[in-house]
């Protein structure tokens, strides 16, 4: 009986075990194309207002500029943060694409 049983839950522990790391790969795609889309979004908004607000757009396309999908997504979210400090420190001068900017990262944040 003994010999039956163990290389069942062997088995059983290994088929738990792959499925866990498939989740959590899972989980990590999901968190990265998040991510890559809240950067593409701000760069382009960045893109589109570059006439209207040179500074604040040109900062945002410097601190995003070669950010791509190979990209580690801990970058990619600092990314965001210095984005998100960037539109904070030109609300005064610039605050069209300034809170365009602030709402679409923290709109992306709570969704």
């Amino acid at each position: 009986m003994f010999r039956l049983l163990l290389p069942l839950v062997l088995v059983l522990c290994l088929l738990v075990l792959v499925y866990v790391r498939l989740q959590a790969q899972a989980r990590e795609s999901a968190r990265r194309a998040a991510v890559q889309a809240r950067v593409r979004e701000v760069t382009d908004l960045a893109y589109l207002h570059d006439e209207i607000s040179p500074a604040l757009a040109g900062a945002v396309i410097e601190r995003t500029r070669g950010l791509g999908s190979e990209a580690p997504v801990a970058e990619l979210e600092r990314a965001l943060d210095d984005v998100l400090g960037l539109a904070r420190q030109h609300r005064a001068s610039e605050p069209d694409l300034a809170v365009i900017v602030i709402d679409a990262v923290r709109r992306n944040e709570l969704t």
